[in-house]
């Protein structure tokens, strides 16, 4: 039975944290460690009585693709899994995990949608154009809780900056990773609104070194995709497009804006 590291980043989820810790069963007989990076909450989080889980902050808030970062880097079993604080497994997670792997081994990625997409269509994305068609797709979850196999993960680690996950998750299939993205629900969505920085800090002006990095690195890779994208997935290219188009106007970042408007797109 493979073991699983499941790297929750937190900030400021209080009320949340103990539902999603149960939901995960520890005590039940897997092979399974939980570690909590808190992302500079207000009131740091406390330490757990149990010694499957650990927790870690960081000394600035940093956003959660860097928590997840520092989460995998002290990880320690076969499979990793991203998960949110505010979410909860459903019932039977483990095993329905384990034989979505034990069927389908030669995968480096698992997708798993929220209970509301229960009997949905099974997705396999083989490559960049596989994934640029499964992302327009009406049909397809709107959120995926994502495991892959550590050894995957340490050849293409998240990197330490503030990013959506998408501009990470699209570089796996740049290196030839392949995901099997399952029907089978694995989780409850829920989604904290009070607590998303994300959205409060779009639309307030900020110049620090980090944000312009962070951004630099996004833009980055939407260059590298933006011509598959306008081809496969153009409403995608489009919002994407506007956001990063506005971050880089509330950053004050020239180079960044810069890069996005170069009519050259970049080649694979």
């Amino acid at each position: 039975m493979a073991g699983i590291s499941i790297i929750i980043p937190y900030f400021n989820r209080e009320n949340t944290i103990e539902r999603c810790l149960r939901s995960i069963g520890l005590g039940e007989g897997h092979d399974i460690e939980v570690i909590i990076v808190d992302d500079c909450s207000a009131q740091p989080l406390a330490g757990f009585s149990d010694a499957a889980i650990r927790v870690f902050r960081l000394p600035s808030n940093m956003g959660p693709v860097a928590a997840r970062a520092l989460g995998a880097s002290k990880a320690g079993k076969e499979f990793l899994m991203f998960f949110d604080s505010d979410d909860e497994l459903v019932a039977g997670w483990h095993a329905r995990w384990q034989g979505e792997v034990e069927r389908h081994p030669a995968f480096d990625i698992y997708g798993f949608p929220d209970e509301k997409y229960a009997g949905g269509e099974r997705f396999v994305v083989a490559g960049l154009d596989d994934y640029w068609d499964w992302v327009r797709r009406e049909e397809r979850a709107s959120d995926y809780l994502i495991t892959m196999r550590a050894s995957a993960y340490r050849s293409v680690p998240m990197p330490p900056v503030r990013i959506s996950e998408i501009w990470y998750i699209v570089q796996l299939f740049e290196r030839g990773m392949k995901a099997c993205y399952s029907a089978t629900p694995l989780f409850r969505y829920h989604q904290d609104s009070g607590n998303q920085l994300s959205k409060k800090r779009f639309l307030r002006l900020d110049t620090s070194a980090y944000t312009r990095q962070s951004l630099a690195y996004a833009v980055n890779v939407f260059r590298r995709h933006r011509a598959r994208m306008k081809q496969a997935a153009l409403p995608y290219h489009q919002a994407w497009s506007r956001r990063l188009f506005k971050e880089c106007i509330l950053s004050l970042s020239v180079a960044s804006l810069a890069a996005l408007l170069w009519s050259k797109d970049e080649q694979q």
